[in-house]
């Protein structure tokens, strides 16, 4: 009996110490600290929210002495936004809202929309990017167009959710190409590199500019396909009518972004 009297005593004093404990938290997984450790106790509430070492742990605020590293927790549930390779021959690692686990587990949209969602104030990575790029080509036999959003704040999950899924310039229809390209991806995959050497180069100047490039591609053949909703823009609807009910979203905003003529590659902003 003594013997658990002095090991109780000894785990209340090693709770009871913030250090510690901290120490202890630091070691948890991200899920686990966002949620089951912070219901605990109000103590151990307050320490999470309060400590630096755990907010920046858990991607709320920036790190600049770590490695690169992605948020687990946000390539778990929007795995379309972090992939790094090529992906399939047929898929080329294409950017779909399918992935998202709201979009599997329809049940969990009106969770993750509230404005409230802790996710939203997350970086996607450490140390933060402070910017991205949108680059769009719009392509029948040559590309046309690049495009490069000007620079964002330090990019949180939440901004750049709102970039792809209501603010951004984004467009879900037939023959549209999406990607979300990091600064390791392999871009040699994707047929458009093999047709253009120019392109090639500047997006090869984005990716070094940039850890992180929205990419859009739209194929402009001669056939004319009659008007149709795709299976994305279905799924993109279904999440903004949630996302807009509970942030009152009613008018969807464009974003600065710069043209680049690929005659006069003269740069010129627009909005």
């Amino acid at each position: 009996m003594e013997t658990k009297r002095l090991g109780s005593s000894a785990i209340d004093k090693v709770v009871s110490t913030a250090e510690l404990l901290e120490l202890i938290l630091l070691q948890l997984d991200l899920r686990t600290l966002l949620t089951a450790a912070q219901r605990t106790c109000r103590y151990w509430h307050s320490l999470v929210r309060d400590s630096p070492s755990l907010q920046k742990h858990l991607y709320f605020m920036p790190d600049e002495n770590i490695s690169k590293s992605w948020n687990p927790l946000l390539a778990e549930v929007f795995p379309s936004f972090f992939s790094l390779n090529g992906g399939s021959a047929a898929g080329f690692g294409r950017f779909t809202f399918a992935t998202f686990d709201m979009i599997q587990f329809p049940d969990k949209i009106t969770a993750y929309n509230r404005k409230e969602a802790s996710w939203r104030r997350m970086l996607v990575q450490q140390p933060p990017i402070q910017e991205f790029a949108f680059f769009d080509v719009v392509s029948s036999r040559m590309p046309k167009k690049q495009a490069f959003a000007q620079p964002h704040d330090v990019v949180c999950m939440g901004a750049l959710f709102e970039f792809v899924v209501t603010r951004g310039p984004l467009r879900y229809e037939r023959q549209m190409f999406q990607r979300v390209f990091w600064a390791s991806s392999e871009q040699e995959d994707h047929p458009v590199w093999k047709r253009n050497s120019g392109l090639v180069e500047e997006f090869r100047q984005a990716s070094a500019q940039f850890d992180l490039v929205v990419y859009q591609i739209a194929s402009r053949g001669c056939v004319r396909h009659k008007p149709c909703v795709t299976e994305e823009e279905k799924m993109r609807r279904l999440i903004f009518s949630s996302y807009a009910e509970l942030n009152q979203e009613k008018n969807a905003e464009t974003y600065d972004v710069v043209d680049i003529e690929e005659d006069s590659m003269q740069s010129k902003a627009h909005w």
